[in-house]
């Protein structure tokens, strides 16, 4: 039962960006991300891509894992606000 959890999903493309309307990043040898992305590191996109190619089981390319990624802070960042909200008399 857990292997069916860990197995990746079967659309392959569930993140909501279509595959034909990406606009992809263009390797200028510099960051090419805006600011309030410098938390992303090129070493943590390569890993998101890596992982999420995987999963996905199709190329991921560098805007879909940012956007990936954006999600997953957000989220931190609501469960966090949260915790903290209940955590206060």
């Amino acid at each position: 039962m857990l292997q069916r959890h860990l197995d990746p999903p079967e659309p392959a493309d569930i993140t909501g960006c279509p595959q034909e309307s990406r606009q992809h990043l263009k390797d200028q040898g510099a960051n090419p991300r805006p600011l309030a992305d410098a938390w992303i590191s090129d070493d943590l996109l390569a890993e998101a891509i890596a992982v999420w190619s995987r999963l996905y089981r199709r190329p991921i390319g560098k805007e879909e894992a940012v956007e990936m990624l954006q999600n997953v802070k957000r989220a931190g960042e609501v469960i966090y606000r949260i915790a903290r909200e209940q955590a206060q008399p």
